[in-house]
């Protein structure tokens, strides 16, 4: 399905693979395109942005437990 709203974002959903992709029309003839649900799937979340010929790849993968405390070490949020 394709979606349009307005002339700035473009959203397509594949149902079967949940393959989510986004552009927005930057003007002067240049669409950032931003696509997720495709690549790096072991990957807890994975995007594509891509701007003409560049293209870049983004992943993030975390624990699904907390790691023990470690003596003398502060941790990163606060």
């Amino acid at each position: 399905m394709l979606e349009k709203t307005g002339n700035i974002f473009i959203t397509l959903y594949n149902t079967i693979s949940m393959i989510v992709n986004k552009a927005i029309d930057l003007g002067q003839g240049k669409i950032i395109s931003i696509e997720t649900g495709k690549m790096a799937k072991q990957a807890d979340g994975a995007v594509v942005v891509r701007l003409g010929d560049t293209m870049v790849i983004a992943t993030v993968v975390s624990s699904k437990k907390t790691p023990p405390p470690q003596p003398g070490l502060l941790p990163a949020s606060g």
